[in-house]
């Protein structure tokens, strides 16, 4: 063969895969355009916005609310929406959004996972400017989701049915769908890109397909759900490692690979680092860890054969009825059981696999990753013991690994179509019997998920009430309190209203311990979201906590140092002895151990204003008494300048969280911050007048 020949074939063979490329592209997003049509609609947002409108002041403000179709897709509004917005504005503003003072007490806002302010279809909402590129999101995160598997099928030989059908399948698996507007579907669909990165660089010694690789890691670190970050990991890892040990095309050792995918993973977790570093700073002492280390094994009774039956979940999406219709009655929410729902043609293909595709080691592999997803889901015995009791794995909800099985479950499907189409008995007929196989499977994902995610008119998303004007009015910096029926999660954050609730499912622990002596509910010391904190609102530590308003349902009634200011979508009532947020105290306690200074917070003669309980025996051990004011000059998320005069040294208190990487200048010059009242950050001041 003359060497212009191998030319021509090369070239030829580039510009076909090149037109099946730009077909597929095509096809998927059409695909998705049509699954996303009702949100594509003008005035329409894809968002379960509806759900606010179960809450206060949104529930006594508007006379008829939109429908709540899909209440369990509620943190879309109440969490991740916000998130975004904060973000958006913060970043518009020219502000690293590192901090969060509306929720919380005050809370890292970048060491939130969740928050995934870096991750690209979250810088690409900043640049868009608002909700309506949520369906332009989505349609490019389904697009690039069977892109990515469009080609990882083709680095294991599959021909153009199999891998375009593995793509859409990808797209619109029971993961994906069901989580779409959530961080957990954002990392899952890095899978296949990764490993895509995987067999073309490390396995053919790529070095621009080993970057990709790292890039793919990074970015799904970025997306913000940790979790799922650990599962996709476990089984890149696991893949890495059967890939090394059973394949061995060219001539790179299988000692230089697993050296070359530790390092290439190791670079792109360190590209993740400028969010993964702010979060492991804010978990090592936080709310979540400790209680996340606090559970233990299931009970024997949970391994019962009867939660088998479930497993019928992977091929009838109705079998428990199901949250559009509000007659779901499954063991856990329908998003976690239908997880690894792909269809039930997938399913059949992985019956028939051991038949077909057994001489393929790949399909090995995803048989056993299948049945260990599905053994560590349902908590087989043996099995789940073993692997929970391991590092990570004791920290997960392992049912969420059902999105693991789902994947190998398309996977199986994609050889076992591949075989298929290549092995042909009459071609036509059998061209078009594998055709319609692959139509009837998509088809069969498209109508399972295609409704799952609701659409809102746009002017009914987190419209503005009179009671959140009143709100936003209301001058000074002040924080609100509110029950589980009013401004629940992080709704008030698009408002800019401080709160001393919200929800980043990590929370600083001291001020979780601290929140928790306001409540005897069951959930106090747990979590601040899950909590109602109106039992005593005459405690001085709702006034410590300068929460000037309770804002409850209207019609509430309220006593005991409180006055009603404000009543119609929701009732607004007034702390009458509210301390300001910045405050000076001319005396200290020092008080190291937790216990003992909680004790000391919970005592209802305790007065915060005759002495400032400090945490850190080195500070100041002050015990006169002072005059003066603190006024707050600038409050913004990342800085604070209080001019202070007293007539004597003494602590300024700022009844913002106490945390690491906060830090204060007197004059200009450093001094010290000294925790406060178990969460809050203090300073010690001189005599005269200065600027913190």
């Amino acid at each position: 063969m003359r060497p212009d020949d191998v030319t021509v074939r090369k070239k030829t063979g580039v510009i076909g895969a090149m037109k099946r490329l730009t077909a597929a592209v095509a096809i998927y997003v059409v695909l998705g355009a049509a699954f996303l049509a009702p949100a594509l609609e003008d005035g329409k947002i894809l968002l379960q916005a509806a759900h606010l409108y179960q809450f206060f002041p949104w529930k006594g403000y508007e006379a008829s609310p939109p429908a709540d179709t899909n209440p369990l897709l509620s943190d879309q509004t109440l969490s991740f929406h916000p998130y975004r917005e904060f973000a958006r504005s913060s970043l518009r503003d020219g502000e690293l959004p590192l901090w969060n003072p509306f929720s919380l007490g005050g809370v890292p806002f970048l060491g939130n996972l969740t928050s995934s302010v870096f991750y690209p279809a979250n810088l690409a909402y900043v640049v868009s400017g608002g909700a309506h590129a949520l369906v332009w999101i989505a349609l490019v995160k389904l697009v690039l989701a069977a892109l990515f598997m469009y080609a990882y099928a083709g680095a294991l030989g599959a021909g153009f049915t199999a891998r375009l059908t593995g793509g859409a399948l990808f797209a619109l698996c029971g993961f994906n769908v069901l989580w779409m507007n959530h961080p957990h579907s954002s990392v899952f669909v890095v899978l296949p890109l990764i490993l895509y990165a995987f067999e073309r660089g490390i396995m053919k010694h790529d070095r621009a397909r080993s970057v990709l690789f790292s890039a793919a890691i990074a970015v799904q670190f970025l997306a913000g759900h940790l979790e799922t970050s650990f599962f996709v990991m476990f089984v890149v890892s696991c893949y890495a490692v059967f890939r090394i040990s059973t394949g061995g095309e060219g001539t790179v050792s299988a000692k230089r690979r697993l050296w070359l995918t530790c390092l290439f993973g190791l670079a792109g977790t360190s590209l993740a680092a400028i969010q993964l570093l702010p979060f492991v700073e804010y978990l090592r002492d936080s709310a979540v860890l400790q209680s996340r280390l606090a559970l233990s094994a299931l009970p024997e009774n949970d391994f019962s054969v009867e939660k088998y039956r479930y497993l019928r979940s992977f091929i009838d999406p109705t079998a428990y009825g199901s949250p559009l219709t509000g007659d779901y009655v499954g063991p856990i929410n329908y998003n976690e059981l239908y997880g690894g729902f792909v269809g039930f043609v997938p399913v059949v293909a992985a019956v028939l696999g051991p038949f077909f595709l057994y001489r393929r080691k790949v399909f090995w592999f995803y048989a056993v990753l299948a049945l260990f997803a599905v053994g560590m889901s349902y908590q087989v015995p043996y099995l789940y013991p073993a692997f929970k009791a391991l590092p990570g794995f004791q920290l997960t909800h392992t049912h969420r690994l059902l999105g693991m099985a789902g994947f190998s479950l398309i996977m199986i499907f994609v050889l076992l179509l591949d075989r298929a189409a290549g092995n042909p008995r009459s071609k036509r007929a059998w061209s078009v019997a594998v055709t319609l196989v692959a139509v009837l499977a998509v088809v069969d994902l498209f109508r399972f998920g295609r409704d799952y995610n609701p659409v809102m008119p746009t002017d009914k998303v987190f419209a503005t009430t009179p009671a959140i004007e009143f709100l936003q009015h209301a001058k000074g910096i002040f924080r609100i309190a509110s029950p589980l029926s009013t401004f629940p999660h992080e709704s008030h954050l698009p408002y800019g209203i401080q709160s001393i609730r919200g929800y980043d499912a990590i929370e600083i622990r001291a001020y979780t311990e601290f929140v928790s002596l306001l409540s005897n509910h069951r959930h106090a010391g747990h979590f601040v979201f899950a909590t109602p904190y109106h039992e005593v609102i005459d405690s001085k530590l709702f006034d410590l906590l300068n929460v000037r308003y309770f804002v409850v349902p209207p019609g509430t009634r309220l006593s005991g140092g409180v006055e009603l200011v404000y009543e119609d979508d929701a009732a607004i009532y007034e702390n009458i002895d509210v301390l300001p947020r910045a405050f000076i105290v001319g005396a200290a306690i020092r008080v190291p151990d937790a216990a003992a200074r909680l004790k000391l917070l919970a005592d209802p003669r305790f007065d915060p204003l005759a002495a400032v309980v400090v945490e850190d025996e080195s500070a100041p051990g002050l015990r006169g008494s002072v005059a003066g004011r603190a006024l707050i000059e600038n409050y913004s998320n990342g800085r604070i300048e209080i001019t202070v005069e007293t007539d004597a040294d003494a602590y300024l208190v700022l009844t913002d969280n106490y945390f690491p990487g906060w830090k204060a200048t007197i004059d200009g010059a450093s001094v010290p911050v000294y925790r406060a009242y178990h969460t809050f950050r203090s300073v010690v001041v001189p005599d005269g007048r200065s600027k913190v």
